[in-house]
């Protein structure tokens, strides 16, 4: 009751009683809580793509399907959490090659939503990482076959 058990005076709290408090309360409102959302880990899309690609995330193509991506779906959490695999899968050729891609993108969204993510931890100013867990199958294809693009096709194999 913040009374002194010898002398009946109040006590004076500090930071520690306080946190203990503020700890006690919000344990017992998380577990009330019946219609919080789970917690999710999500891998950025950029970091899906320049996988299922096989290319740095900054790169002009990457970025291409990053912008196409965002145009079509609307965010990149609709795309990483909402995104059918058929919707995926179905998406219409981008750039100025008109790059088709195939399911191998579709089937990274759906590994990275499923939590088949490795994760490297960082050390000592060390960046961490994470990466898919599965070796992407890329295939190169293009409306027009003479010019080399970055296209996706096949499936992953995990």
């Amino acid at each position: 009751n913040n009374v002194c058990p010898v002398c009946a005076k109040p006590l004076t709290l500090g930071v520690l009683h306080r946190t203990l408090d503020l700890s006690q309360c919000d344990r017992a409102a998380d577990q009330n809580d019946t219609e919080a959302q789970p917690f999710r880990h999500i891998l950025p899309l950029r970091e899906i793509i320049s996988h299922a690609i096989q290319s740095n995330p900054k790169t002009k193509s990457s970025n291409a399907f990053y912008d196409h991506l965002i145009k079509l779906f609307g965010s990149e959490l609709n795309v990483t959490l909402n995104a059918t695999h058929r919707a995926l899968t179905n998406i219409p050729p981008y750039g100025p090659q008109g790059v088709i891609v195939g399911s191998a993108f579709a089937d990274a969204v759906l590994a990275a939503r499923a939590g088949n993510v490795q994760v490297t931890a960082g050390y000592d100013g060390v960046f961490g990482s994470a990466s898919l867990d599965t070796a992407p199958s890329v295939s190169y294809s293009s409306r027009y076959s003479a010019v080399p693009s970055f296209g996706l096709g096949g499936s992953w194999h995990g």
